[in-house]
């Protein structure tokens, strides 16, 4: 996958998840789909997904049980 805001941005786990998220705008993915996919741990992500959900960037849009969707 290309990742054209490194160069710019550095590599930070916020900017892997907005990275995979944005070509994929239409799709729902819980925590654990988001961390495998960006190649971070689980307990790494949760608070860049209370901080990226905070500014905004993400929400949940849905709830299956425990899990939410974003």
């Amino acid at each position: 996958m290309a990742r054209p805001f490194e160069g710019v941005f550095g590599d930070s786990s916020e900017l892997k998840v907005i990275q995979f998220l944005l070509p994929l705008s239409d799709l729902e993915f819980n925590i654990s789909e988001i961390a495998r996919s960006v190649g971070v741990s689980r307990q790494t992500l949760v608070p860049v997904i209370k901080k990226l959900t905070k500014w905004n960037v993400l929400k949940v849009v849905s709830r299956h049980g425990n899990a939410k969707y974003y």
